[in-house]
C-alpha cells in the first residue's frame, strides 16, 4: 500500500471531520425508514422499549380524500428532547405549521429533537386519506434521548400501528353528513398539552371554533373560516397555557355549541 504524505493525511482527516458533522447534523435533523413500514428502528439510539412509550392519536375513520389532524407522543426513557419518525402505508402525510416536524420522501422526520413540556413531547401532523375506500395504517418510531455526546443512554420504540377505516361517503352517509350540528368532546381528555377537537356541520359556511378559559377570556382561535359539511377534527396545542378547565366553542351560522375540557400539567 503507498505511504500517505502528510498532505493527503490531512485531506483524509479534514473529510472524515466532515462526513462525520454530516452524519451528525442528518441524524438531528431526523432519519426517515425507521418505522414498522419498512426500517429496524432507530437502533443508533441504544435498545428498543428502554420504558419508551410512543402513542398516535386521532381520527380512525376518514372519508375518501378527507384529511385529519393527528399528533403523536413520546414519553419515557431520559427524555431530555425526544425525536420520531412517521409513515404510512397509502395516502398522504402532511407536516403540521408549528408541529416540529418535516416531510422527507414521503415520510414525516423531526426537524430537531424536541423538549417534552410536563414530561411527554408531542407533535403534529396532518394525514389525508387515499381516494378510493379501504383501509390505512400510520406508523410511527420515536426516540429518547439524553443530549449527552453519542447515544449512550438513549433509547426508542415503535407506537402501536394505527389503522384507519377508509369509509366511502355513500356508505356512511348520515356520518359523513349530519343534518344537525355537533361538537364532540376532546381527546384525550383531560390532555397535556396536546388535544383534538372534533366537530360536524351539516352545511357549506363560515366556521369558527375557538378556546376560552373559565372566566370566559378568548386564548385561542383553531378555525376562522368557510367549511364544508362532514366532520372535521382540530388540534389545540396547550403548551404556553396553565393547568385548568377551558371551554371550547363552535360557531357555524347562527347555531353555537360548547364543550369543556381539563388541561392538566
Amino acid at each position: 500500500m503507498p505511504k500517505l504524505t502528510t498532505r493527503s493525511a490531512h485531506v483524509l482527516a479534514i473529510a472524515g471531520i466532515a462526513l462525520s458533522s454530516l452524519l451528525v447534523l442528518g441524524y438531528s435533523g431526523g432519519i426517515t425508514s425507521m418505522t414498522q413500514k419498512n426500517g429496524a428502528g432507530c437502533t443508533c439510539h441504544g435498545p428498543s422499549n428502554n420504558g419508551v412509550t410512543v402513542e398516535i392519536v386521532g381520527p380512525s375513520t376518514l372519508t375518501p380524500g378527507e384529511k385529519g389532524n393527528y399528533l403523536v407522543t413520546i414519553a419515557g426513557g431520559p427524555l431530555a428532547a425526544a425525536g420520531v419518525n412517521l409513515a404510512a402505508s397509502n395516502g398522504t402525510l402532511e407536516a403540521s405549521v408549528g408541529g416540529g416536524l418535516q416531510l422527507i420522501s414521503g415520510e414525516l422526520t423531526h426537524q430537531t429533537p424536541r423538549a417534552p413540556v410536563s414530561g411527554t413531547t408531542t407533535f403534529n401532523f396532518a394525514y389525508t386519506a387515499p381516494s378510493t375506500p379501504g383501509s390505512a395504517t400510520l406508523y410511527a418510531t420515536g426516540n429518547s434521548v439524553n443530549l449527552l455526546s453519542g447515544s449512550g443512554g438513549d433509547a426508542w420504540n415503535h407506537a402501536p400501528n394505527k389503522s384507519i377505516t377508509v369509509s366511502s361517503a355513500t356508505s356512511v352517509a348520515d356520518e359523513a353528513v349530519p343534518t344537525t350540528m355537533q361538537l364532540e368532546q376532546n381527546y384525550p381528555n383531560p390532555f397535556n398539552p396536546t388535544t383534538q377537537l372534533g366537530f360536524r356541520i351539516a352545511d357549506f359556511g363560515f366556521v369558527r371554533v375557538s378556546v376560552h378559559d373559565i372566566s370566559g377570556r378568548e386564548v385561542a382561535v383553531l378555525v376562522n373560516e368557510e367549511k364544508g359539511p362532514g366532520s372535521h377534527t382540530v388540534a389545540w396545542d396547550a403548551s404556553d397555557m396553565p393547568s385548568g378547565v377551558y371551554v371550547y366553542r363552535l360557531q357555524a351560522g347562527n347555531e353555537v355549541r360548547v364543550r369543556k375540557m381539563t388541561l392538566l400539567k
